[in-house]
């Protein structure tokens, strides 16, 4: 990875910077996170579902798991 700072400030941080406007604003709106396969690395089941253990396959999916949590 070529910018992992920028990686983390995307997706971590600005998930973070997103859902504190939404709390600021008191808005109605709906906040929908879009993860990816490779937060579940080697999958133990199939299909995956959200209880399915997290193994992130890379600098970037363990980003996606951070901001999801």
């Amino acid at each position: 990875m070529k910018e992992p700072r920028k990686n983390i400030d995307v997706n971590t941080i600005g998930v973070l910077n997103i859902l504190e406007a939404l709390k600021e604003c008191r808005s109605e709106a709906s906040f929908v996170h879009i993860g990816t396969t490779t937060q579940y690395g080697s999958l133990i089941y199939e299909p995956a579902d959200e209880n399915h253990p997290e193994f992130p396959a890379d600098i970037y999916s363990a980003n996606k798991v951070v901001g999801e949590k």
